[in-house]
């Protein structure tokens, strides 16, 4: 009984740490769901009311949420307040969907502040001017 005890303590404190870093944001929340996935399993709750449950479980989805925006690297700050600074209530999933679109958003800038050449290539083809 305690060495489970002490695994789970040691998952939690793992959940707690971590950091997305150089990861992308699906890896960060591949990672992230996966350590949730083994708390859960490893979770041996005896539920005495469905009802105390489906609260529980709702609470910690919202701790879930606010641990993988405050796991965010500071780039996604703007995202971030805007979810917290929101009046409605998202899933983990619509939290994820969105951080993960501003990452591709600001991929795609990056691509053309890198190479704006291509950028005008691609809208204009590789034509000869002709005046």
């Amino acid at each position: 009984a305690w060495d489970t005890c002490f695994l789970e303590d040691n998952q939690v404190k793992d959940v707690y740490a971590l950091r997305q870093g150089d990861l992308s944001v699906a890896d960060f929340y591949a990672t992230l769901k996966s350590k949730w996935e083994d708390l859960d399993y490893h979770s041996d709750v005896t539920w005495s009311c469905a009802q105390d449950q489906m609260q529980y479980m709702a609470k910690e989805w919202e701790n879930r949420v606010f641990l993988f925006l405050a796991g965010l690297n500071d780039k996604f700050e703007n995202i971030r307040s805007q979810i917290l600074n929101s009046d409605e209530s998202f899933s983990i999933e619509d939290v994820y969907s969105r951080v993960e679109a501003e990452e591709q958003r600001r991929l795609v800038i990056s691509g053309r502040k890198e190479d704006p050449m291509s950028h005008n290539e691609r809208l204009c083809g590789n034509y000869p001017f002709f005046p």
